[in-house]
């Protein structure tokens, strides 16, 4: 699970420096590969022995260098992301682990990799949207003026699933099925339907939760960076719309940041309770089941829980992501 955190920052990283300079069209053909590299059984070209970037334009005299995105060489941005995404989606799908799980697990997971990589283009295509809007002054936080999705819908789709907490439950969930089977024919790692659908609940609102705990360590580099946070939306500036929008007055700025993150962590505490609430009737059904498996499923849920909740606090004392130079 380190392992897997650690690709998922570099994934986010990937996405933010390289396929964030795609054009809009590139980014529907990025679309495109995403579903159809998620979709295939087994990746090509993956047995070669070179590392990702060295099939790319990237790596060149030993320098760290970036394709063109334009003329001819999008295609090859398009090939070096198929290849970089196959990687990935294959060390995912195909780790000898996730062979030794229920169909309906795996499944699962190959749906919510692909959500991820989607919820990424989909912040993507928000993140230049909103990046066009009217300047702001720089010391301001913006409004998003144009957004298909009121903060609710959007925290609950892109941004929740944009923080990999989806996949990597299902992915966890994975890992803990194959600990416990046995059988060539391996039932879901929670096989009642009050287990599972508790634990679909329980990882809904961890996703969410994390969201706003993101976006409060992160709200100084979303601001420089001109990406969207959950601030930014209009929910979290009703008393302050009217006076905001005279450009020039910005001596409630200071005021105001204090406040939107404040709002940030009422909303993070309350899906923080959601969680536990749900994870402990989660926990109850499995250590009462009378099953010595579901009682180790029960540990591995409670340690997926307090990692969570870990990094949660973790991004209150400091943003963990590295700071993106954008063209």
């Amino acid at each position: 699970m380190m392992v897997l955190t650690l690709c998922n920052f570099r994934v986010d990283e990937y996405m933010e420096t390289v396929v964030a300079k795609f054009s809009e069209d590139r980014l529907e053909s990025v679309k495109s590969a995403i579903h159809s590299l998620c979709a295939q059984e087994k990746i090509n070209g993956i047995q070669t022995k070179k590392r990702p970037h060295e099939d790319s334009a990237r790596a060149r005299n030993g320098t760290s260098q970036q394709p063109e995105m334009n003329g001819d060489n999008g295609c090859s941005d398009l090939a070096s992301f198929k290849v970089i995404m196959g990687y990935y989606i294959n060390a995912m799908l195909n780790h000898p682990r996730i062979q030794h799980v229920s169909l309906t697990d795996q499944n699962h997971l190959r749906s919510e990799l692909q959500t991820f990589l989607l919820a990424h283009v989909a912040q993507i295509e928000d993140n230049a949207s909103f990046s066009v809007q009217q300047p702001q002054p720089p010391s301001t936080t913006a409004i998003l003026v144009s957004t298909r999705r009121s903060y609710y819908e959007w925290t609950h789709t892109v941004g929740a699933n944009s923080v990999s907490c989806p996949f990597s439950f299902a992915f966890f969930t994975c890992l803990l099925g194959s600990s416990l089977s046995s059988t060539p024919h391996p039932a879901d790692c929670f096989s009642s339907i009050h287990q599972n659908y508790l634990a679909r609940d329980l990882c809904v609102h961890l996703a969410v939760m994390s969201r706003p705990y993101n976006d409060y360590g992160s709200f100084a580099r979303d601001r420089a960076e001109a990406n969207i946070n959950s601030v930014n939306f209009a929910e979290f500036h009703g008393p302050y719309t009217h006076s905001y929008s005279k450009l020039n007055r910005q001596e409630d700025e200071p005021r105001k940041e204090i406040q939107l993150k404040a709002d940030l962590l009422v909303l993070a505490q309350y899906e923080r309770q959601m969680a536990d609430s749900v994870g402990k009737k989660l926990l109850v059904n499995l250590r009462t089941s009378g099953s010595r498996k579901d009682r180790s499923k029960a540990d591995g849920v409670s340690l997926f829980m307090g990692v969570t909740a870990l990094y949660a606090d973790i991004y209150v004392a400091r943003d963990l992501s590295n700071h993106v130079e954008k063209a």
